[in-house]
């Protein structure tokens, strides 16, 4: 029911240790329908959060935000028991996967996703999609041999 749920990074809180703009929950990946049903059903389990402004509340200190360290060992806890046993690490890599499978030309998106250079990003997965690169660059000079035939 929330449509316009947005998220901010703020530079502590990322690899690159920069501010991220505001991102958008889409309603089409789920994420406003996660987002309501953790703050209903799991948020209410904090006994400070009423006093916290932060999505993720502390455990023992009213108006302070869940420590980085516990927020990740629950989040692998939960990874693992789901059968999923991920880290955020690979979770950011696994979704710069997706992108570069879907079109090599999220490549600058990635990158800046990933907090690297365009080159570092191309260098480190490059494996992505191998087969097809390579049957590409055949057909290419196959279509290259027939025409100067």
């Amino acid at each position: 029911g929330h449509a316009d749920y947005s998220f901010v990074l703020h530079a502590d809180e990322t690899k690159s240790r920069k501010d991220e703009p505001e991102t958008p929950l889409q309603a089409k990946l789920g994420g406003p329908k996660v987002l309501d049903w953790y703050l209903t059903v799991i948020r209410p389990l904090f006994a400070h959060h009423q006093k916290s402004i932060y999505l993720f509340p502390a455990i023992n200190e009213p108006g302070q935000r869940l420590a980085h360290r516990i927020f990740d060992t629950w989040f692998q806890r939960g990874a693992a028991a789901a059968e999923l046993p991920m880290t955020f690490q690979q979770w950011r890599h696994g979704y710069a996967s997706l992108l570069l499978d879907a079109d090599w030309t999220n490549l600058p998106f990635a990158a800046q996703m990933l907090g690297n250079t365009e080159g570092v990003c191309a260098r480190n997965y490059s494996w992505i999609d191998k087969e097809r690169v390579i049957l590409e660059g055949q057909a290419k000079t196959i279509a290259a041999m027939e025409a100067d035939q």
